[in-house]
């Protein structure tokens, strides 16, 4: 069983997930404006997320998605949520936040360490003013997340 055949298993008997059905993920144009618009290449497990589920939560936490650039809705945008955090003062320059849970972490990709064309997943204690490598790549960020929900 390939590791993306395994991931989708462990979505589906997730009680902790709520994403759209498998298929149902993002058009590619979506993606391809977001990655223009970012001026980055968005990493393949991401797209692959994007193409297949487009977005959702785990345990309640919403994980940043690609919505229509033209007409960007709320919170869950990675593009509006990018540029707001920069706004707001809060994006070095090699973050692009995943996931805001609540007042004392986050998720963000650190865009300067590439590995095949993946970036890794760093959670950030606010509380505490630590970081940590939560997940080499996306594929792994979900695995984790989902498991660690139960």
């Amino acid at each position: 069983m390939s590791s993306w055949d395994a991931l989708q298993q462990l979505i589906a008997r997730s009680r902790s997930t709520d994403f759209a059905a498998f298929g149902e993920g993002r058009e590619e144009h979506w993606i391809a404006r977001t990655e223009a618009r970012l001026g980055l290449s968005l990493p393949p497990s991401y797209r692959w997320w994007l193409r297949h589920y487009g977005g959702g939560e785990v345990g309640g936490e919403e994980i940043f998605s690609v919505y229509d650039t033209e007409n960007p809705a709320g919170g869950g945008d990675l593009l509006r949520m990018h540029e707001l955090n920069r706004r707001r003062g809060r994006v070095q320059g090699n973050e692009l936040y995943l996931c805001q849970p609540g007042t004392d972490e986050e998720f963000f990709f650190r865009t300067s360490l590439t590995v095949n064309g993946e970036w890794p997943i760093i959670r950030r204690d606010r509380i505490h003013h630590t970081e940590e490598v939560y997940a080499p790549d996306f594929a792994s960020f979900l695995f984790r997340k989902i498991s660690e929900q139960g």
